[in-house]
C-alpha cells in the first residue's frame, strides 16, 4: 500500500500491506511475525535492491495523533538507530504513516531462528551453549545500556539465533520502544495491565520503579536460567501469580533442576536477585563471569560453535583475560579463575638481564674513565719537567774553550779551565714522590 493511501482499520487488522509500497521505497513482500506492538514484514528496498524488516507499529490511532508521542517516536527512534553492535539489528529508517495513522521502522532483515523457537525444537540446551549465546547477548545489551537505552522486554523471543560458518551469531531484537512510548510514563495501561513479558520482568519493572541496566541484567538472568533447564524460574495460572513471585518467591536451585557447575549456578543466582544492587552493575560485568565459567569448562570461546574467542577491542581483551575484578562486585573472576597479576610472568623478568648489563658498563665506564683522569693527573704532577728557560734568564750555552797556543820557549802553565759549566738548576731531576704526596693525590 503506497503511504498515500490505505485504510486504518485495514492496516492496523488486516494484511493489504503485502505486495504494496511503503514510504514510497519498500516493497511488502510477506508477513514475518505480528506481536502486541505490531507486526513485522519482510520487504524489498527498491532502490538498492536489499532486503529488509519492516515494523508497523500498532498504537492506538488517537494516541498515534498525539505531538508527544510523535516527539518520542522519533526521539527514541534516532537512539537505536544509533546502535551499530553486530549483535543488535541495525535500524535502517523509520518514519510516520499518514494514511494510517501509525509509526513505522525499517531494520536489518536477519535469517534464523528465534531462541524461543530454538528453545521448543530442542530443550534444554548445553551449559556451554547457553553461556555462549547469553554472552553474545549481553555485548549487544552492553552498547545499548552506553547510549542510556535500557531494552526492558528481553526474552527468547527477542533473541534472534544465526547459525554461520564460524558458529551461530546472535541477535538481539527490539529494545521495547512502543511500550515505553505507549505508556509515556505509566507502567499500566487504561486496563491496568503492565505492559512487557511477566515471564521475564524484573522486580522493580513490576513496582513502577526506576530501571537501568540491571534490570536487562534479571531479564538475561531468567533467559539463562531456562536456556539450561527448558523453563523458566517462575510459572503460574495467571500472570499476575508470576508477577507476585518474582517479587516474593525465592528463585529455586537450578542445579535441582539440571546438572550445571557450581560457578554457573552463582551467575545465575545473582542475576536473579531481587534487589538491583545485589545483581552484575552491569553487562561487561556479567561478561566476565561467563567468560570464566567457559574457561572453566574449557571452552576458548564465547560464540556457539566457534572455535576461538571473538575478537573485541584491545581494551575489551585485556579487561576480559587479564583484570581482577571486586569480589563484592564481581566474584566470579575471583572465584573461577587466577588472579593473573598475582601469578608472576616470566616474560616480565626478561628485562631484567639486559638493565643489569647495562648498569655494569656504565659503571664500568664511569670507573675506566675516573681512572684515566688520576693517571693524568699524577703525570702533569710528578711526571718529567719540560726544559723551558724562565723569561728574563738566557739559556745557558755550554762552549768550549778554544786552545790556546804559546811559544815553546817561553812555557806559561796553562790556565785552568772546567770541563763543563754548571747545570742550570733547572736540569735537576725532579725530586722522587713521598708516600704522602701520592696519597693526597690519590684523595684528590
Amino acid at each position: 500500500m503506497p503511504t498515500s493511501e490505505g485504510d486504518t482499520e485495514e492496516l492496523l487488522e488486516g494484511d493489504p500491506l503485502i505486495g504494496s509500497v511503503v514510504a514510497e521505497k519498500y516493497r511488502i513482500l510477506d508477513l514475518l511475525g505480528r506481536g502486541g506492538m505490531g507486526r513485522i514484514y519482510r520487504a524489498e528496498q527498491i532502490p538498492l535492491g536489499r532486503l529488509v524488516a519492516v515494523k508497523i507499529l500498532g498504537v492506538d490511532p488517537e494516541q498515534a495523533q498525539r505531538e508527544t508521542f510523535r516527539k518520542r517516536f522519533f526521539l527514541e527512534a534516532a537512539t537505536l538507530a544509533k546502535l551499530k553492535h553486530p549483535n543488535n539489528v541495525t535500524v535502517f529508517d523509520y518514519g510516520h504513516l499518514p494514511a494510517a495513522n501509525t509509526f513505522y521502522m525499517v531494520m536489518e532483515y536477519v535469517e534464523g531462528v528465534t531462541l524461543s523457537a530454538l528453545l521448543r525444537q530442542e530443550g534444554a540446551l548445553e551449559v556451554s551453549r547457553a553461556l555462549a549465546i547469553a554472552y553474545e547477548v549481553a555485548r549487544g545489551l552492553a552498547e545499548a545500556h552506553d547510549i542510556g537505552v535500557v531494552h526492558r522486554d528481553l526474552k527468547p523471543a527477542n533473541i534472534m539465533v544465526v547459525p554461520g560458518d564460524e558458529g551461530e551469531r546472535v541477535k538481539v531484537l527490539d529494545f521495547g520502544i512502543v511500550k515505553d512510548l505507549s505508556r509515556e510514563g505509566e507502567q499500566l495501561t487504561g486496563e491496568h495491565r503492565i505492559l512487557g513479558s511477566p515471564t521475564y520482568m524484573a522486580p522493580e519493572q513490576i513496582r513502577c520503579a526506576d530501571v537501568d541496566a540491571r534490570t536487562d541484567v534479571y531479564s538475561l538472568g531468567v533467559v539463562l536460567y531456562k536456556m539450561l533447564c527448558g523453563k523458566p524460574p517462575f510459572r503460574g495460572d495467571s500472570p499476575v501469580a508470576v508477577l507476585w513471585a518474582h517479587l516474593n518467591t525465592v528463585v529455586p536451585t537450578l542445579r535441582a533442576r539440571v546438572e550445571v557447575p557450581e560457578d554457573v549456578e552463582q551467575i545465575v543466582s545473582r542475576c536473579l536477585a531481587k534487589e538491583p544492587a545485589e545483581r552484575f552493575e552491569d553487562m561487561k560485568a556479567f561478561r566476565l563471569a561467563v567468560r570464566g565459567a567457559l574457561e572453566g569448562l574449557g571452552i576458548s570461546s564465547t560464540r556457539p560453535g566457534a572455535t576461538t574467542f571473538d575478537t573485541e577491542s584491545s581494551e575489551v581483551r585485556e579487561q576480559v583475560l587479564l583484570a581482577p575484578t571486586k569480589a563484592d562486585e564481581e566474584p566470579s573472576r575471583d572465584t573461577f579463575t587466577l588472579d593473573a597479576a598475582a601469578v608472576p610472568d616470566k616474560r616480565e623478568r626478561r628485562w631484567l638481564v639486559p638493565l643489569l648489563i647495562g648498569v655494569l658498563l656504565v659503571v664500568v665506564l664511569l670507573a675506566g674513565g675516573s681512572l684515566v683522569g688520576l693517571l693524568g693527573m699524577a703525570w702533569s704532577r710528578f711526571g718529567p719537567a719540560p726544559t723551558v728557560a724562565p723569561p728574563d734568564q738566557p739559556p745557558v750555552e755550554l762552549v768550549e774553550p778554544e786552545p790556546v797556543v804559546t811559544p815553546a820557549a817561553d812555557p806559561v802553565d796553562e790556565p785552568e779551565v772546567d770541563a763543563a759549566p754548571e747545570p742550570s738548576p733547572l736540569a735537576e731531576p725532579p725530586p722522587e714522590p713521598t708516600d704522602s704526596d701520592l696519597d693526597i693525590l690519590l684523595q684528590r
